[in-house]
């Protein structure tokens, strides 16, 4: 904790942040550190006028919101928290990293989500029939069988699928999804949410397995299979979309309106609004 704080130190604080509290010439010069850009590229002035519309699309949306459609925001994507199985820890960290940091953003959400649950349903069918036709010894054996290694096998494997899609994906697509004037909440609930459902799946699962044996794992692998796979298909992608976009993925606002907006805020940066970049005097002034 120490180390990360001490990190936090050297973090540039957020553009859209920035920006949200009229502090455009900051929010330029982060935008331009983060992106690897010079201030005056109009690529960058492009994406900084985006986020500009969407701050001020949603402080208009903002004193219309009331409470009923705050928590209805905040619930339309955690029924996917719902019905999740539980992990196997070391294995999920090295495959969930694996994924994370090299096939989150070249996969996509949605095949990525299918795959998983394909690949968890079919694992669970497996173990459930295995288990099935060769039931565990009433008496601890010496030399495990063949079937309970095939058993162990079958659930290693089914970390691995669940470490590409349903472990990782539900946290990477709250953040995804939630507008900014929505988003602390949201990601608190997510957060909760995702804490409150591990206890309970936890906590009822022994107690499944005493009482339905073998069929657990087949009731595990039909709501994969009839509910994950589905709900894959239903959701919308959000791979390769800023943050400014989710509003267009979710139709709060058509795309031809948030262009109008932000052709409005271009026009406004280059007739009288300084968008000169911190510590960079003279340089960021617009064609």
């Amino acid at each position: 904790m120490g180390i990360m704080a001490l990190g936090l130190l050297t973090v540039c604080e957020s553009p859209r942040w920035l920006a949200s509290q009229g502090r455009s010439g900051e929010a330029l010069t982060n935008l331009a550190y983060l992106r690897k850009r010079t201030p005056n590229s109009e690529q960058l002035r492009h994406e900084l006028a985006e986020i500009d519309a969407a701050i001020a699309e949603e402080r208009e949306a903002r004193t219309n919101l009331g409470l009923r459609q705050a928590i209805l925001e905040l619930v339309r994507t955690k029924l996917s928290q719902l019905l999740r199985p539980t992990d196997f820890h070391f294995l999920k960290f090295i495959a969930t990293a694996m994924f994370i940091f090299f096939l989150v953003d070249t996969w996509g959400r949605k095949p990525s989500l299918f795959v998983s649950a394909i690949g968890m349903g079919t694992l669970f069918f497996i173990v459930g029939a295995v288990l099935k036709t060769h039931p565990p010894a009433s008496m601890p054996q010496p030399n495990p069988p063949v079937s309970g290694k095939a058993m162990a096998a079958m659930i290693y494997i089914y970390v691995c699928f669940y470490s590409m899609g349903w472990g990782p994906l539900p946290w990477v697509y709250v953040s995804d999804i939630f507008p900014t004037r929505t988003r602390h909440h949201g990601l608190a609930v997510a957060s909760s949410s995702q804490w409150l459902w591990n206890f309970v799946v936890s906590k009822i699962t022994p107690t499944m397995h005493t009482k339905l044996g073998y069929k657990m794992f087949l009731l595990f692998a039909s709501v994969n299979v009839g509910v994950m796979i589905p709900f894959s298909f239903l959701i919308p992608e959000t791979k390769g979309r800023s943050l400014e976009e989710m509003d267009i993925v979710f139709g709060v606002i058509s795309a031809d309106d948030r262009a109008e907006n932000i052709a409005r805020q271009e026009r406004e940066m280059r007739t009288g609004v300084d968008l000169e970049p911190v510590g960079e005097k003279g340089e960021g002034e617009m064609a």
